[in-house]
């Protein structure tokens, strides 16, 4: 569980590609935990990743140049699972389902585009999937209930829609809108529709990043289950004489068992003299991974002085002071981009066979895919928890191999019957295992395997004092 409230990003990125570099900034400066980005401009081959976080994508499908599209960034320590959205006309979704606060709340990011007509349907269909939603993006729909200058058609239509249904609307106080046109007014359009929230959300409209929309930075007071992780053993390069030493001084072997509880309490001291050992031999080793939080100071000052430019053309309007924003918006890019090079290089050039890091590099590019189950239908409902997920495989494997109800009578008493004969056999005493039997399993483990892994534990066997 994160001990900070959830932080959740609704942005029209204009284009994601293009400003990879400074959202990934801005994500890790924020502590963004959920981003819903409207926008995106990807096609189905465009390959982007973002480091710590999981992207979910629905991209327009497109004969022309990529065009509208969104995506979901969900922080990767966040338990999350893919919800799915089909059967939309216009409306361009992709949801999340998350817990926050112990509740489950379905995250939704979206995209109205002003080119096609809003048909409520859309909004109704997304609305029944879960009892909790949070939809966030650019809607295009404009209202002066929410806080807009004027009315649209499509905010006509969204305020009718939710006037006679639970839903509300929620926006920043500030315009999220900034046309290139100075002869066009800002404006509100990047808004949350809420369902069952039952959490304040606060909005911040921020001039950062590179878009004709202003990012729109949504804490919420509650904070997202996180997945817990084992720890290792040994945390750094172990010495494994010291480890033997260890085993063979405190470690106390009986001459026999003679009882369960004997039993359990040499398992209890075995597990503690293991402990103490792997502790003690090892010493903490210095982190070789990237560090993607640390940008230098020198891009930071750039990156400030642009958000000092992009604020005073936000309220002047003025062409000049368009012209600083562009130079500066792409020294900050070119920066971010060189000190992104620059460190994965370093990354790469400290790294030697020997190793962890290299292993867990080589693990992290060739893991390309989720392997996530995805939720199932029962019954005509979604299960999309991990423990229904198991209760229904569990049902499904029982009924398919449970044995047929196939009676017949000659037979089960042929069977009862010799199952009462009495038994002949003689019954061997259970021969124990061998100081020498365990001595050949442990060197028969393999040796080259992935650090921390086998090898370890079959270095940590072969010390054992046999």
């Amino acid at each position: 569980m994160f001990n900070h409230n959830t932080v959740v990003l609704n942005w029209n990125a204009n284009g994601l590609k293009n400003n990879r570099n400074t959202l990934s900034a801005f994500l890790n400066h924020h502590n963004i935990d959920i981003a819903c980005i409207s926008e995106t401009h990807l096609s189905i081959t465009d390959k982007i990743k973002f480091p710590g976080y999981i992207i979910y994508r629905a991209d327009r499908v497109t004969q022309i140049r990529a065009m509208g599209g969104v995506a979901l960034l969900v922080r990767n320590k966040i338990i999350q699972q893919q919800m799915p959205i089909t059967g939309l006309e216009c409306l361009e979704a992709v949801a999340v389902l998350i817990n926050i606060n112990n509740k489950p709340i379905m995250v939704v990011s979206a995209y109205q585009p002003p080119s096609r007509r809003m048909l409520i349907a859309d909004y109704d269909k997304i609305l029944s999937l879960h009892n909790s939603i949070i939809v966030a993006g650019d809607l295009n729909s404009k209202h002066t209930n929410w806080g807009c200058r004027v009315n649209n058609p499509n905010g006509v239509k969204l305020q009718n829609f939710i006037a006679n249904t639970p839903y509300s609307i929620a926006a920043p106080n500030e315009p999220t809108y900034f046309p290139t046109d100075i002869n066009r007014l800002p404006d509100i359009l990047d808004i949350l529709l809420l369902k069952s929230i039952p959490f304040v959300c606060m909005q911040e409209t921020l001039a950062e990043l590179n878009s004709d929309h202003a990012p729109v930075k949504i804490t919420l007071n509650s904070t997202s289950q996180s997945y817990q992780y084992n720890t290792s053993l040994i945390k750094g390069k172990p010495n494994w004489d010291i480890y033997s030493n260890q085993i063979k001084t405190n470690l106390k072997i009986p001459n026999s068992i003679p009882s369960i509880q004997a039993a359990e309490q040499i398992s209890e001291h075995l597990i503690t003299v293991i402990t103490e050992a792997a502790q003690a031999c090892f010493k903490p080793t210095h982190n070789n991974s990237q560090n993607i939080s640390f940008i230098p100071h020198f891009i930071l000052s750039l990156i400030r002085q642009k958000h000092v430019a992009r604020r005073n053309w936000q309220i002047q309007r003025n062409p000049a002071t368009k012209k600083l924003l562009n130079q500066l918006t792409k020294k900050v890019k070119i920066a971010l981009q060189n000190h992104r090079v620059s460190s994965y290089n370093n990354y790469l050039s400290n790294m030697h066979p020997g190793d962890t890091n290299l292993w867990k590099a080589s693990k992290r590019l060739l893991n390309q895919d989720i392997n996530t189950i995805p939720p199932l239908r029962k019954d005509n409902q979604l299960v999309t928890s991990d423990a229904k997920k198991c209760n229904v495989f569990s049902e499904m494997l029982f009924n398919t191999f449970s044995v047929n109800q196939i009676s017949n009578t000659n037979n089960d008493r042929r069977v009862l019957n010799f199952l009462d004969l009495p038994d002949y056999s003689v019954q061997k005493p259970m021969v124990h295992v061998t100081p020498n039997e365990i001595k050949l399993i442990i060197k028969k483990l393999p040796n080259k395997k992935a650090p921390e892994t086998i090898a370890s534990r079959t270095s940590c066997s072969r010390s054992y004092p046999l």
